[in-house]
């Protein structure tokens, strides 16, 4: 009986392994969008911004991303550095650095959430936030990357 454990453990082991992402998936550049869209009551978009990126997956955790957004101070760069994960699943990336706009130099913020595709080559998340009375989606943010 004591045999049959171990053995039953490596083939729950092995399943287990085959659903769950492995780290090195992530790893290596990507080109990435997220686009952030503002909703009224009727579902008609009210303002948003795209965010285009390129960003760089390392071994140990570390990332960085730089890339552009269009807003209402024209056209803004940014570079970013932070550390990213894997949580049940996901990508989980958060980073800090500085924009340069119109109106001088500032701090910016990345965090993004993504979802492996079965292909390995790309990930992507939608999220939808309700307003306060949960009546209508106030506002969508969607990301999506895929493998240079």
């Amino acid at each position: 009986m004591s045999r049959q454990i171990p053995i039953a453990a490596l083939v729950l082991a092995g399943m287990l392994a085959g659903t769950m992402p492995s780290l090195a998936q992530f790893e290596g550049n990507w080109q990435c969008e997220m686009t952030y869209t503002e909703l009224n009551q009727q579902g008609q978009r009210t303002s948003g911004y795209v965010k285009q990126y390129v960003m760089g997956v390392y071994p140990g955790g570390g990332m960085e991303a730089q890339g552009a957004y269009v807003g209402i101070g024209g056209q803004t760069q940014f570079q970013v550095q932070g550390q990213w994960k894997v949580d049940q699943g996901h990508f989980m990336a958060q980073a800090q650095g500085m924009q340069q706009s119109q109106f001088g130099t500032m701090p910016e913020m990345l965090i993004m959430l993504a979802q492996p595709g079965a292909d390995g080559r790309t990930m992507s998340y939608n999220y939808e936030q309700r307003d306060p009375s949960g009546s209508y989606v106030m506002n969508r943010q969607l990301y999506a990357c895929q493998r240079m």
